[in-house]
Parts: C-alpha cells; sequence; structure tokens
C-alpha cells in the first residue's frame, strides 16, 4: 500500500472513529432501576417494534430517534366554554427532550387534532404550536416504573371555536402515567382550564409507539 492510500485509510478510520464517539455522546448512558424523584431511565419504541430504545441524550426526538418524527397519543376528549360543548376524538403528537446531566424530560407537542365526534368537533381548531412542558425531579412519582404517575404544565396552548380564538393559556395538572405492566402503552391524562376554556380527556399511545420515564 502506498503512502497516499495508507493516509486515505488513515483518515477514513479517524472519521469512522470520530462519528462513533460522537454517537456515544449523544446517547443515553444509564438506564437502572429508578429511584424517587430522579429520572434514571427514559425509553422509547420505534414505531415499528414493541423493542425499547435508550432515548437520546438532550435532543428532541420521536421515533425515529431525533426530531423528524413525533410520537402519536390518540384518546378522548371534552371541552366547554361558555354554552358550547363538545365530547370529541382527540389526537396528539410530541416529541421528549431527555437532559441525563441536568436530569429533566421536556415535552412538546407538535400537532393536536380534535377528530370526528359530536357535530361541534368540526368547530375546535388547536393552534399555537408546539405547546410544552416540563417534568422535573420532585414531582417524579413514577420510580416504581408500572405505577404511579408524574405531573406537569403545559404551556402555550390555544383553542379556537368557529375560526377565532377564545382561550389561550396554560393547562396545569398534566399527569403521565407509564403502562401497568409498563409494556403497556403510556398515556396522559388532564382536567382543568385554559383561560376559560374547561378541558379533560385521556390519550394513549400507539402501538409500537410508546416511550416509558421513570
Amino acid at each position: 500500500m502506498n503512502k497516499e492510500m495508507k493516509n486515505i485509510v488513515a483518515a477514513a478510520a479517524f472519521g469512522l472513529a470520530t462519528y462513533t464517539i460522537s454517537g456515544t455522546v449523544v446517547a443515553q448512558t444509564t438506564c437502572n432501576p429508578a429511584t424517587a424523584d430522579d429520572w434514571n431511565c427514559v425509553q422509547y419504541q420505534n414505531g415499528m417494534s414493541t423493542t425499547y430504545i435508550n432515548a437520546p441524550d438532550n435532543i428532541w426526538f420521536g421515533p425515529s430517534g431525533n426530531d423528524t418524527t413525533s410520537f402519536r397519543f390518540e384518546g378522548s376528549s371534552v371541552l366547554s366554554y361558555s354554552f358550547f360543548g363538545a365530547d370529541c376524538p382527540l389526537m396528539i403528537d410530541g416529541q421528549l427532550k431527555y437532559n441525563e446531566t441536568e436530569d429533566t424530560i421536556q415535552i412538546r407537542v407538535t400537532d393536536a387534532e380534535v377528530v370526528a365526534g359530536d357535530a361541534l368537533c368540526s368547530q375546535i381548531n388547536l393552534v399555537n404550536f408546539p405547546w410544552t412542558s416540563n417534568l422535573i425531579p420532585g414531582t417524579n412519582d413514577v420510580h416504581t416504573p408500572s405505577g404511579g404517575f408524574t405531573t406537569g404544565t403545559l404551556n402555550n396552548v390555544e383553542i379556537e371555536l368557529f375560526g377565532s380564538p377564545v382561550c389561550s393559556g396554560s393547562l396545569s395538572n398534566v399527569q403521565f402515567r407509564n403502562g401497568n405492566p409498563i409494556s403497556r402503552v403510556s398515556y396522559f391524562t388532564f382536567s382543568g382550564s385554559v383561560g376559560a376554556c374547561s378541558v379533560s380527556g385521556d390519550v394513549y399511545a400507539d402501538e409500537d409507539n410508546d416511550v416509558n420515564a421513570y
């Protein structure tokens, strides 16, 4: 092998090593049995398999492992505003960011849609994405992986009725639960108010699209 070819091979090997090291830096390095008030384990499915994968570290991610996809949750919701009331199916897409060093989890809702239900459901629009929330140690009660829940506040929520904005603000007491057993899909429950709107509901992760945090 001549000197020029050796240099090319050495450069390629160095590039591969650098790529491998950088990949390790952005991967969650631990997934230990959970303890109270500490996020030790965040795992997700890739949308095609029941196998769980350790979350990447400190980047927004969906089932692809980066921010090009979102996890989907579906369920039911009830919205009331003044004399308006509707019971509607709800679909939510979102991503997570886990920071292992700071021990925090952030959530952002990238899209949400009220789908067919009561006749009035078609008049509800959910806008102003992303909606964001932080899940901070101290509110983490899911250290038993398949039991308990953690609570966050969803910010920047905006609701339109008949094409006009009517309610905006934060929705508190949004609860996240892992499945029980943990192999079952995770889900969010919420019941509260956004401005003058009252909202409640439950949304569940789609099959093979699950996220666990404990």
